[in-house]
């Protein structure tokens, strides 16, 4: 473990974490997916909504293969309803 991130949650994930945001601490070479799969194994909740989140680096959407660095602020976002 090397590196930083910053992670915020919301909707849904703030409440299977308990948490609103947390700083993460990943190895160089991690991507998106890696970092999803770490926090899925703290909190089992998530992964029933893993096929729907999408991420945004930076408030930019990117794709799972994508390698966060040093400081950067993850989202990861689930599907909202409502009416």
């Amino acid at each position: 473990m090397n590196q930083t991130i910053s992670i915020k949650y919301f909707s849904v994930l703030s409440e299977i974490t308990g948490k609103r945001q947390e700083k993460l601490p990943i190895n160089e070479g991690d991507t998106l997916d890696d970092v999803l799969s770490s926090i899925s194994e703290r909190f089992p909740g998530i992964e029933k909504y893993r096929p729907h989140i999408r991420a945004a680096v930076n408030q930019n959407y990117e794709e799972f293969d994508f390698k966060p660095k040093q400081n950067d602020e993850i989202v990861f976002i689930t599907p909202v309803s409502g009416g």
